[in-house]
């Protein structure tokens, strides 16, 4: 029994050479998402409390601004960690290390 299509392909390119196969993929990455995530809505909560919009995103900016102070990481904006940007550090605009709500 064989498999066909799209399934078939992916089987064949993934025996051919697995370990290459993982790594152009990016298969196995996604943990480090994972992870932070966990560890950010266990300290934070999975509640955004912010009514309008452009504010939610200053809550979420300034949550992930405190936790990666907390982690050591510095300044990654919450696109980037949403987005699963894991070995790049996009910085915020700097505002004299205030953010306003």
């Amino acid at each position: 029994m064989s498999c066909g299509g799209v399934r078939g392909e992916v089987v064949r390119d993934y025996l051919k050479d697995p370990t290459g196969w993982k790594k152009r993929l990016g298969y196995g990455q996604r943990w480090m998402v994972e992870a932070f995530f966990s560890g950010f809505k266990r300290l934070f909560g999975e509640v955004v409390h912010a009514k309008r919009f452009e504010v939610m995103v200053k809550e979420i900016e300034l949550k992930v601004w405190v936790y990666n102070l907390m982690l050591g990481l510095g300044e990654v904006s919450a696109l980037s960690a949403v987005r699963g940007v894991s070995n790049q550090m996009i910085m915020l605009p700097s505002n004299g290390g205030r953010r306003d709500l």
